[in-house]
């Protein structure tokens, strides 16, 4: 099934239109990451005009509502009365990300479908069971990969994961740029990455908070054997604010694949990225170098630390693994992908007061100088 968000009719004909099954409306007061300015509109007559729209063109369209917001003790009346609403609407599916909405849904529509749509946390394949206890469906966190979506294949029709769409990595319930938007109702706006030129880094800013989304999208076109292999229920197509035209190839593209038709893949991504103006990638779909362990010693080799944190340019953050009375200034380092440099004239400092240091206890964190191709979890080894 594609699903999608929606939250206007040019939205809901347009991803109708593409191939979308499933619809989801968005009320700006109730979802954090919702593009329109109808938070004061709290009658919330959109969920009757958009799901009738969808019906008129689509009758077994199915459709939800998303309450995104992590809610105050303040915002369940206002959550209660949009659940009203949606069932007078006839729409009896609900998107939440706080927990404690299910038990309010249960007692209005006791017979509603509750996914479970967490932004942050359930990355393990317990706690992804634990949560399906309390909900009918999960839409994974980005940061759940393939390998733990396989241990999950006895429940893999519950899930959902994103296939497509840009990817919020930090979210604050203040208005951080509240102070140069000059009292408008949101904030959105790209902005330079100094330390990587080149990325562009979105912000958006809405009654809601702030909310920072990383510089590439999630595309998951080129892991298409790993996608079909998970028989996931629904693949989630998230276009919010995003372009018609991003929108649309995104969900055609996704839904011939589904039909078995044949797709140009490069093409497709190649046409994504020109839409968007971001890099497509996988993400953590896929564990990239660092995810994977390496904190394991190697054979005849002693690991005497581990990298922790880098910054382009300016310094390594590095563990220690074990006591080193005298610090020498050559080391060899093994990389988060598994090559191996032989480093000289390193100097070590405490990361606090930034004086030199010639020794080290285990455990001591210390800062040195920045080398390219060293990431976190690259590993300083013995030299025999």
């Amino acid at each position: 099934m594609i699903t999608t968000f929606a939250s206007s009719p040019e939205q809901v004909i347009a991803a109708l239109s593409a191939g979308a099954e499933h619809l989801i409306f968005e009320h700006s007061r109730l979802t954090i990451r919702s593009f329109y300015n109808d938070e004061n509109d709290l009658t919330f007559a959109k969920y009757s005009t958009l799901s009738a729209l969808a019906k008129s063109i689509s009758p077994t369209v199915k459709r939800s509502v998303s309450f995104d917001i992590l809610p105050h003790n303040e915002d369940l009346s206002v959550i209660e009365s949009a659940i009203h609403a949606a069932t007078r609407a006839d729409i009896h599916a609900f998107r939440i990300q706080d927990i404690g909405v299910a038990s309010l849904i249960r007692e209005i529509d006791p017979s509603a479908e509750i996914t479970l749509a967490p932004d942050i946390g359930y990355h393990s394949a317990r706690s992804i069971r634990i949560a399906l206890r309390q909900a009918d469906r999960i839409s994974v966190s980005n940061e759940v990969s393939v390998s733990t979506l396989r241990a999950l294949a006895d429940c893999s029709d519950r899930l959902e994961t994103q296939v497509q769409g840009p990817i919020m990595i930090q979210y604050s319930y203040r208005r951080y740029l509240d102070g140069v938007i000059h009292n408008a109702s949101t904030y959105d706006r790209q902005v330079s990455d100094t330390e990587y030129p080149g990325r562009l880094v979105r912000f958006f800013d809405s009654p809601n908070g702030t909310i920072m989304f990383l510089y590439f999208d999630r595309c998951l076109l080129r892991e298409l054997t790993h996608l079909n292999e998970l028989n996931l229920g629904a693949w989630l197509v998230d276009c919010r604010g995003e372009y018609s035209d991003y929108l649309t190839t995104a969900i055609s593209t996704y839904r011939q694949i589904q039909d078995d038709l044949l797709v140009d893949i490069p093409t497709s991504v190649s046409r994504l990225q020109q839409l968007s103006g971001r890099p497509q990638r996988p993400g953590f779909f896929l564990q990239n170098n660092t995810d994977q362990d390496r904190d394991r010693p190697l054979a005849n080799r002693d690991v005497l630390a581990v990298v922790r944190d880098t910054v382009k340019g300016k310094y390594l953050m590095v563990e220690f693994r074990e006591s080193i009375p005298a610090l020498p200034s050559h080391f060899s380092i093994i990389t988060s992908k598994g090559e191996y440099k032989d480093v000289t004239q390193l100097e070590f400092k405490d990361p606090i007061s930034l004086q030199v240091v010639v020794s080290a206890s285990t455990g001591d964190l210390l800062l040195t100088q920045w080398i390219s191709g060293v990431a976190p979890k690259s590993m300083f080894l013995s030299r025999f």
